[in-house]
């Protein structure tokens, strides 16, 4: 059936007058958006001076050179690893800090080069806070070996276990709430509850109120096709998505702006959010029922992926749910840069948002507009 662009432009202003009717209908965005600033203003404030842990496993000669080459100005101290709380072998450091960490090796050489492995911890994304440091650690290293020691380095974010440190396992059940809750996981619970009330539940509820009111089968007997009736639906409903999930992620994380994975996998998203709408408001004759339903959908997602991680029969119910490939490949989105090609779950998630949209479609126009 051929869409006409024109009749797309007449119902996408007839939905745009309806919500101009309605503006508290997109409150929770606007909230949504304000708990975004809240967050970022928070994690903006001014954070105090870096502090630099020298952390040593075994006492020598050297450790005792550095102690007495710390420069005043520069927050540096040398602390033996048993002052610190440890998880496997993976130390935990106050907020704020940066460490070289100077643990024994397990192989070392003859010659002494490398009978210590120097592991460079930084806070956050920029190695370079480490520069400051190593500008007095390697000068005053140089001087008591008096040539370049070769030992083996490694830089690492601190958080992110090395391969001889604990398993991520490990570090999640020794961490705190506070230090789990990461900005992408934020961002990533934000734009996921962003889909779902612009996508779903405002879809269903402008959809179970169209029907209760007798207007879509006006728009019925009109010259406007059903398929031209959910195309301009869709795109009013995914624009309002796309527009809040780019104001949470210009304040929140505007570095994933460019990433061209993330809005393949909110749009991706957002049209299977819209599918379950469409789905809910047309098996439902009225509007209290159609929400109630939508609610307990999400509240249905929810008690899968917890129950997944109780009985493993859980899992393959998950395998059948778009959200178990979307809601990873947000938070990878935002964490690290990813090719299309090396995404993993893009396939199986298109699969089930195009199986959502096609049952979507063939219930709405056998049965939805009456």
């Amino acid at each position: 059936m051929i869409i006409r662009s024109r009749m797309i432009r007449i119902l996408l202003l007839r939905e745009y007058r309806r919500l101009l009717k309605n503006p508290s209908a997109v409150m929770l965005i606007g909230l949504l958006i304000a708990i975004s600033l809240l967050i970022a203003t928070g994690s903006a404030e001014p954070k105090g001076e870096m502090q630099c842990w020298v952390v040593y496993w075994e006492d020598s000669d050297w450790i005792s050179r550095l102690k007495t080459m710390l420069p005043e100005r520069e927050q540096i101290r040398i602390e033996p690893a048993s002052s610190f709380r440890q998880v496997g072998e993976q130390l935990i450091y106050p907020k704020n800090s940066c460490a070289i960490e100077i643990r024994p090796s397990r192989s070392p050489s003859t010659d002494g080069s490398g009978s210590v492995r120097l592991f460079y911890r930084y806070p956050g994304k920029d190695p370079n806070v480490l520069m400051p440091y190593l500008r007095w650690f390697w000068p005053a290293s140089v001087h008591y070996f008096g040539n370049p020691p070769r030992f083996v380095q490694q830089t690492i974010p601190i958080g992110v276990p090395s391969r001889w440190a604990a398993t991520p396992l490990d570090s999640l059940q020794d961490s705190s709430v506070a230090d789990l809750v990461t900005t992408e996981i934020t961002t990533t619970a934000l734009l996921f509850v962003v889909q779902f009330f612009a996508c779903c539940h405002l879809l269903v509820s402008l959809t179970s109120q169209d029907r209760e009111r007798g207007t879509l089968t006006a728009l019925a007997l009109t010259p406007v096709s059903m398929a031209e009736l959910l195309t301009a639906r869709y795109l009013f409903h995914l624009t309002i998505s796309l527009g809040a999930s780019t104001a949470i992620l210009t304040i929140l994380q505007p570095s994933a702006l460019t990433q061209p994975l993330l809005w393949i996998v909110l749009v991706l998203t957002s049209l299977g959010m819209m599918a379950v709408g469409t789905t809910i408001a047309t098996l439902c004759r009225t509007q209290t029922t159609a929400g109630l339903l939508t609610l307990s959908y999400m509240l249905g997602v929810g008690g899968v992926f917890y129950l997944s991680t109780q009985f493993p029969a859980f899992d393959q119910v998950k395998l059948a749910m778009f959200e178990r490939y979307s809601l990873p490949l947000v938070y990878l989105s935002l964490k690290v840069p990813l090719t299309i090609a090396r995404a993993p779950g893009l396939a199986p998630l298109l699969i089930l948002v195009s199986v959502w949209l096609a049952v979507a479609a063939t219930l709405f126009r056998r049965q939805g507009w009456r």
